[in-house]
């Protein structure tokens, strides 16, 4: 998990940050993060959070495992990269080589307006503002795979953030 310097870090920068328990999913309710970022102080405590509560269906809320971005906030739009549909690294590495080269020779000054970083499963997650932002979507699947290597993360969506 990011450290919670790394996570105070990206707060003072102007990202809206969220916590999520084992099952991926947010351990508390964070439709507020959509408009308004955790404060410092309520974000340390969501991110030392140990799990115990009892939520009012019976249900315990999950202690904290992993940070997410929250995507739509302040114009940040993620283009998730997921290569693990394809059935070989050298599919993976040709597909992501080939991709990588179309953005950079079609846009503009590419490696100076997004961020890329890898993710735990070879994939990729690629940031960027757009003030055309809309919500999340799937961009490209192969053939016969349920699975979509390329979706947009944007209004009402996250996606992990790794060291």
């Amino acid at each position: 998990m990011i450290s919670l310097d790394k996570c105070l870090k990206l707060l003072d920068d102007g990202f809206s940050l969220l916590t999520v328990g084992e099952n991926k999913q947010p351990n508390y309710s964070w439709k507020k993060t959509q408009s308004t970022p955790l404060t410092k102080e309520a974000f340390s405590k969501q991110y030392n959070y140990t799990g115990g509560y009892i939520k009012k269906d019976g249900a315990e809320m999950a202690a904290t495992k992993n940070v997410g971005i929250v995507t739509g906030y302040d114009f940040l739009e993620v283009v998730d990269v997921d290569l693990k549909v394809f059935s070989t690294a050298k599919e993976q590495k040709e597909f992501w080589d080939e991709y990588l080269d179309f953005l950079e020779d079609n846009i503009l000054d590419f490696k100076e307006k997004f961020v890329i970083y890898k993710t735990k499963n070879n994939g990729y997650h690629i940031l960027y503002k757009s003030k055309r932002i809309q919500g999340n979507t799937k961009i490209a699947a192969l053939e016969g795979h349920k699975e979509a290597v390329l979706e947009s993360r944007g209004i009402g969506g996250y996606v992990f953030l790794y060291d």
